[in-house]
């Protein structure tokens, strides 16, 4: 396995423990939940993994349209989704 590709398994590794543990301590709808999401997402997609990307981009994008007024940090948040999507 080449030296980058063994780098973004260890990276999707850490960002899936990170997000486990911000859905454990901060609630799947949290703001650093989301992010998780985006920061995972993001490195899935670099492996190659574009259906489970897509899963939590859109699960996401569903987090923050269930808000009554999503705050300008969740608009920038669905705006970084977009552009990873």
């Amino acid at each position: 396995m080449q030296r980058w590709a063994r780098q973004l398994e260890e990276a999707a590794a850490y960002r899936q423990q990170a997000f486990g543990h911000r859905l454990e301590h901060q609630g799947p709808d949290a703001w650093w939940s989301n992010r998780g999401r985006l920061d995972l997402a993001r490195v899935l997609q670099k492996l190659g993994q574009s259906a489970e990307a897509t899963q939590l981009l859109e699960a996401l994008q569903a987090s923050i349209t269930s808000k009554p007024e999503p705050d300008a940090d969740d608009q920038q948040l669905l705006a970084d989704a977009a552009e990873c999507a």
